[in-house]
């Protein structure tokens, strides 16, 4: 990270540090993600767990630690310490809602996730200005995502203006204006390799291979989820 950056996370992980895990105050995190949500895009994170998978929630029902070494998520072998914390940062002109979603109680707790259920207590919205952080437990007993609740994007336009055609972009109430801004950090053991140009990430080998089948990376949808009010 640079200087700048690195002031911004130590200055975050400060912050933070009174929820934090015994883990996540061994030392600040050392990487730096940053993701762009545009609603006329209706860009969005799917559910997901962070740092842990259902085969965590097995090996804990069987009275088993749930994180092994060497375990994989998204075909690629995990970097986040086990048990640290993801902190969040946030900038936008609307909120987007961090959703949760939980094992549904008339099922086994190593259930498929799409039988997850969400409720509104299991919701709260990602401001201007917020500082969200989430710990092991909350990503071993729910899945997490982001989006814009009433975000509505309808079509492309065209349309005469001054007697010269142009397109417009079409979304809901303003969309083409909403956007938020999210720092993620982490504290990993193993970090990858980027360049230096766009800041995106250099895939390897191994990497390559699990983004082909990732259900994450290819934002493939499994069947609706339950959801309650």
């Amino acid at each position: 990270m640079k200087n700048i950056e690195l002031a911004f996370v130590l200055e975050c992980w400060v912050k933070a540090w009174p929820y934090l895990t015994s883990e996540g105050r061994v030392g600040p995190p050392n990487l730096l993600q940053t993701c762009v949500y545009n609603a006329i895009k209706g860009t969005q994170m799917g559910f997901h767990r962070d740092n842990s998978s259902i085969n965590s929630v097995r090996r804990m029902r069987n009275k088993e630690l749930p994180y092994v070494e060497d375990a994989k998520y998204a075909g690629v072998k995990n970097s986040q310490v086990y048990g640290s914390n993801v902190i969040v940062y946030s900038v936008c002109n609307d909120s987007m809602s961090m959703v949760f979603a939980c094992p549904n109680p008339m099922h086994n707790v190593d259930q498929d996730t799409r039988k997850y259920i969400e409720h509104k207590c299991l919701s709260f919205p990602l401001g201007d200005g917020y500082l969200s952080i989430l710990d092991g437990v909350d990503d071993l007993c729910f899945q997490h995502n982001v989006r814009w609740d009433d975000c509505e994007l309808h079509s492309i336009k065209t349309r005469i203006a001054d007697g010269e055609e142009c397109v417009r972009e079409v979304g809901g109430d303003n969309d083409d204006l909403r956007y938020r801004v999210a720092f993620v950090m982490r504290r990993c053991t193993t970090i990858k390799d980027f360049y230096t140009d766009t800041s995106t990430i250099r895939l390897d080998d191994e990497m390559k291979e699990a983004m082909k089948n990732s259900i994450a990376n290819n934002n493939i949808k499994g069947s609706g989820r339950d959801a309650y009010d």
